[in-house]
């Protein structure tokens, strides 16, 4: 009870067991076939982020409206408590991952699902490569994509950033900006003697020498880099 209450629960699942469509019992379909999902999402207290990796809704009727359609949609929120419908055409075979893109929930509470789809590939939708070294623990040997050689070990500790060599910030260049300001010359006005400076005449009117330099734009302001 104390979990409900606190609303950290040890399961977030779909169809009310963990595993409950993988495997032998995912979701089957076939290409150029449109798949229709009904969700809903039985909460009692925690929002959906429903997903399908390697997808784009093609159409989503948020709370199961149809008369209200959204298009190209990647991720739908779904209430505790509600529902919405998404559709989506099937281009190229493989195994697609449902889940909830909280993604905590996904990979430690159970709230993934399996679309296993058949027929023929298309390699100009997709290659059929699968490249999983961005997933893995930090290393420079996954830094760069494309680069080769094998990967750099992974640490062996949180503490421990890497094990690819001696431990060393990157040095961020910034470049140097310099700016140089002057004051406008002072000149002469019918009611001024000709002594009178810029400090005198910024205490007649009540403003800082500072506050004068600035509200006249400089003649010989620059900034380099």
């Amino acid at each position: 009870m104390a979990k409900v209450l606190d609303e950290k629960p040890d399961y977030v699942v779909f169809n009310g067991s963990v595993s409950s469509t993988v495997g032998n019992k995912a979701l089957t379909a076939k290409v150029g076939e449109t798949v229709r999902l009904f969700v809903g999402d039985g909460g009692p207290n925690i929002v959906s982020s429903f997903h399908v990796i390697g997808q784009i809704f093609d159409t989503v009727y948020p709370e199961g409206n149809m008369s209200l359609a959204t298009h190209n949609v990647q991720t739908t929120t779904i209430p505790a408590g509600g529902s919405a419908i998404t559709e989506f055409k099937m281009s190229v075979p493989g195994t697609f991952i449902i889940v909830d893109h909280s993604l905590e929930r996904a990979f430690n509470r159970g709230a993934l699902a399996q679309l296993r789809v058949a027929g023929p590939e298309d390699k100009l939708v997709y290659s059929g490569k699968q490249f999983d070294l961005v997933y893995q623990p930090e290393g420079v040997g996954i830094r760069v994509a494309g680069q080769g050689g094998a990967p750099a070990p992974a640490a062996a500790t949180k503490a421990e950033p890497s094990n690819a060599g001696p431990a060393s910030s990157p040095t961020i260049a910034r470049p140097a900006i310099r700016r140089t300001a002057r004051a406008c010359p002072t000149r002469s006005r019918p009611w001024q003697s000709p002594t009178t400076s810029t400090a005198t005449r910024s205490a007649q009117s009540g403003s800082s020498p500072a506050a004068s330099r600035r509200s006249s734009p400089s003649t010989d302001a620059s900034s380099t880099a």
